[in-house]
């Protein structure tokens, strides 16, 4: 088998496992993306001096988030060619590109998020409260849209990523009230496009009019997982609502106050465990694969959780 040949057969298996594990279509795109442009032997042969150089040659043009994407790219593949046999450095695994920001998530302080909800239109103000409370994605907010919905329905079925299923609770009384109003206004749905290029478009120029133009639609959805811990929810609750997979994506996405104990965190990693501080506690998080599933039968007690957190 020729080199090309043998290059694009593994890529292909690759592809395949990507599939059959439900990640989704856009994430498929990005690792097809700059895997095709990818040397094989880079993986295969070069050493970690010889691979930090390629990699800050190819892509020293991206914007360090963009860098960490490509990284994270490349160490997925291969740990996937190491698992399988066909590669035995882990070069690529043990590479460390300094200033990438690795994992760093923005959410809104307390005080930034008053400034943002305050003096807006009521359709504004209903759609952000949405994702401050509920930490949908852009992608998402369709199921929302509807102002009748928000006030009569008890849960949404949310069709997420990968065209995954979850049940969201709908608790807020804050969402109902201001629904309610907009109802009594005739109002039918929030926005006339759903589409998440027009939202995330809508929302950052809310965000730039309050001087917040470093935090995107996707800051929201951060924030609203950062309320949910710092107020007491469990980490498991939020990885079901965020439509997570595992507690390793939930754990990058809360940003825990000090006063936030490993308390809350510490049955999930062993029920033994010695109370840690909250860095340890994530980091460790973070290497852990805990796969995360909810039972229909098991949605009225995640909706009393989710209303208790909320009216804290």
């Amino acid at each position: 088998m020729n080199p090309k040949t043998y290059q694009t057969t593994h890529l292909n298996n690759f592809i395949n496992h990507l599939v059959i594990n439900e990640n989704s279509n856009q994430t498929i795109k990005a690792y097809k993306h700059t895997l095709e442009k990818l040397d094989f032997e880079l993986l295969i042969n070069f050493n970690q001096g010889q691979l930090k150089n390629w990699f800050m040659e190819n892509y020293k043009d991206l914007k360090p988030s963009s860098k960490q994407l490509k990284l994270s790219i490349l160490k997925a593949f291969n740990k996937y060619l190491l698992n399988n046999e066909i590669a035995h450095s882990k070069a690529i695994i043990n590479l460390k590109i300094k200033n990438l920001n690795q994992n760093k998530r923005n959410a809104l302080t307390p005080t930034q998020q008053t400034t943002l909800l305050f003096n807006l239109t009521d359709k504004d103000h209903l759609a952000l409260l949405i994702f401050l409370e509920y930490g949908i994605r852009a992608g998402e907010f369709q199921h929302f849209n509807n102002v009748s919905n928000l006030i009569n329905f008890e849960n949404f079925k949310i069709i997420g990523k990968g065209n995954k299923e979850r049940i969201i609770p709908n608790v807020s009384n804050k969402i109902k009230t201001l629904a309610t109003k907009l109802f009594n206004q005739r109002v039918e749905g929030i926005f006339y496009s759903t589409s998440p290029l027009a939202l995330k478009t809508r929302i950052k120029r809310l965000l730039n009019n309050k001087n917040l133009g470093e935090f995107s639609t996707h800051s929201l959805r951060h924030t609203a997982s950062t309320n949910f811990i710092n107020k007491g929810g469990s980490i498991e609750i939020l990885s079901y609502l965020l439509g997570h997979k595992d507690l390793k994506t939930t754990s990058l996405y809360v940003s825990l106050n000090e006063t936030k104990k490993a308390r809350e965190l510490s049955f999930i990693l062993n029920n033994d465990l010695e109370l840690l501080d909250n860095q340890n506690l994530l980091n460790q998080l973070r290497h852990k694969d805990i796969k995360i599933t909810l039972q229909e039968q098991e949605i009225e007690s995640l909706r009393n959780q989710l209303k208790l957190y909320q009216e804290v």
